[in-house]
């Protein structure tokens, strides 16, 4: 391959790169299990003990490095 074909192909290949990314806004969900205060337990008893925890985290970046980040959960008998 000759060295102008080569820089030809590089160039092209340099121009078709995408601009970078721009995410404004995120949504992560998450599930879990709550131990009721007692770590110490096999996950096994707190998944028998039907403590599921569930949500979602949304988070939003404005025009600078400030944003916005909530987490809402449900966690019920939490303290059962």
């Amino acid at each position: 391959m000759s060295l102008t074909r080569t820089l030809a192909l590089s160039l092209l290949f340099g121009m078709a790169v995408p601009a970078a990314a721009r995410a404004d806004g995120l949504f992560v969900p998450f599930i879990g299990v709550n131990f009721g205060g007692s770590s110490g337990h096999q996950l096994s008893a707190a998944i028998d003990a039907e403590r599921l925890a569930w949500g979602g985290s949304l988070a939003y970046m404005g025009g600078g490095v400030l944003g916005l980040e909530a987490d809402v959960a449900n966690s019920p008998d939490f303290f059962g």
